[in-house]
């Protein structure tokens, strides 16, 4: 079932807390796992696009995830396929920061 870690890690009694900080922490591996690839996979691909990206990084999760559940290793669960496809996501949005920044000094630099 999607969302298990969210709710292990978090409680609602009594407003929002963190009820378990080692699920909570899992969850921040999974999705930093993945933001390098989001980064990085852009700067390797001719046809650019969020998209393209995200789709790249959830087949490599759910690869990940295929070969822990028929091989019995590890626990293979929807929640590392979200968390994962997120840090892609993350990633990327770090790419297209860092190449608005780039165009955005090279427009600068030009103008001068």
């Amino acid at each position: 079932m999607p969302f298990t870690a969210v709710r292990k890690a978090f409680s609602t009694e009594g407003g929002l807390r963190i009820a378990d900080a080692d699920s909570l922490y899992q969850i921040f591996l999974n999705v930093m796992l993945f933001v390098p690839l989001g980064l990085l996979l852009p700067m390797t691909l001719v046809r650019r696009s969020f998209f393209r990206t995200l789709c790249l990084g959830a087949l490599l999760s759910l690869a990940i995830e295929a070969v822990q559940y028929f091989f019995g290793m590890g626990a293979a669960e929807t929640d590392d396929l979200i968390h994962n496809s997120l840090g892609t996501g993350l990633g990327y949005g770090l790419y297209a920061l860092q190449r608005r920044c780039s165009l955005m000094r090279k427009k600068q630099t030009n103008n001068k």
